[in-house]
């Protein structure tokens, strides 16, 4: 054999483990917006489910809202998953807008509403140890 056809050989087998390589497909983490969407969905259907649990899971221990505390705010919480259930309450965060900025993220407006009527929300969310939490919530 010779120098060129070893050189060539070489060539191809290098070409064909580079080829296998890139095709290989790597799995990638859900990015920033898909994980905040992710966790607003799961804060929609735990409210509409009355999961009032579930929902205050979704909010960090440092929660902040115009409405008062953690304590308050899972008052709310409660009286709106019961409300939601009672009144064929729904919760729009499709047409909401998502702005994700560094560790943090709004989704506003938030339409919430039963057959009584409805109202607007402001949820802002923070990265915290890996995992998006509710860190504020109110009318802004």
């Amino acid at each position: 054999m010779t120098h060129f056809h070893s050189f060539a050989r070489r060539s191809l087998l290098l070409l064909a483990v580079l080829a296998a390589v890139g095709c290989a497909t790597v799995v990638k983490a859900p990015d920033d917006r898909a994980q905040v969407m992710a966790v607003m969905q799961q804060w929609k259907q735990s409210l509409l489910t009355n999961d009032v649990a579930q929902v205050m899971a979704l909010f960090s221990e440092n929660v902040t809202s115009e409405f008062g505390d953690r304590t308050v705010i899972q008052e709310i919480m409660t009286e709106l998953g019961q409300r939601m259930v009672d009144e064929d309450g729904r919760i729009d965060i499709e047409n909401a807008d998502l702005v994700v900025a560094g560790d943090r993220a709004s989704v506003k407006p938030i339409s919430i509403g039963t057959r009584k009527g409805a109202v607007c929300r402001t949820v802002v969310l923070a990265k915290e140890n890996g995992r998006w939490l509710i860190v504020e919530l109110g009318r802004k």
